[in-house]
């Protein structure tokens, strides 16, 4: 018998203004290799590859660079990876995946946002597992919120 064990997904990027006005974009992303190759070895023994098996990042601003040996979601620039305020980790509505959520406020200059990443145990600038990423452009000013809510699906 031959089955198939596909991974997709998709991003959703909100931006809420100070007038509360809301901007959306729904982008897909590449789900990468990492991340299959750690479900077939946790599939033959007993291997950690979720993103809730180390602490999640917390920083609600996108002032620090990832925290080291933590877990989630980052917003990138040309130059930096940001690290976001992960709100939510729960199921797919109606499908086999994970929802990783995250609610970020900017206070101060302005950030210009080229995508984001999101993965498992972050050192020295990349995860130990990469999920996803995906790539958008978004401008995020001062007093504006970034809603980012990534499903990585199971079909």
């Amino acid at each position: 018998m031959k089955d198939k064990l596909g991974l997709s997904g998709e991003v959703e990027v909100t931006i809420i203004k100070a007038d509360k006005n809301k901007e959306k974009q729904v982008v897909k992303n590449a789900v990468h290799v990492e991340l299959k190759n750690a479900i077939a070895k946790g599939l033959q023994e007993t291997f950690e590859y979720g993103i809730n098996n180390s602490p999640l990042f917390s920083t609600d601003n996108f002032d620090d660079s990832p925290a080291a040996t933590r877990s989630g979601m980052v917003l990138t620039d040309a130059s930096n990876d940001y690290e976001t305020a992960l709100t939510t980790i729960t199921t797919v509505p109606n499908s086999t995946g994970v929802r990783i959520t995250s609610s970020t406020r900017r206070d101060g200059d302005t950030k210009n946002l080229t995508g984001a990443r999101c993965g498992r145990y972050y050192v020295n600038g990349d995860f130990t597992i990469d999920y996803a990423s995906t790539t958008f452009t978004q401008a995020v000013t001062d007093g504006q919120q970034i809603d980012v809510t990534w499903d990585i699906t199971i079909s």
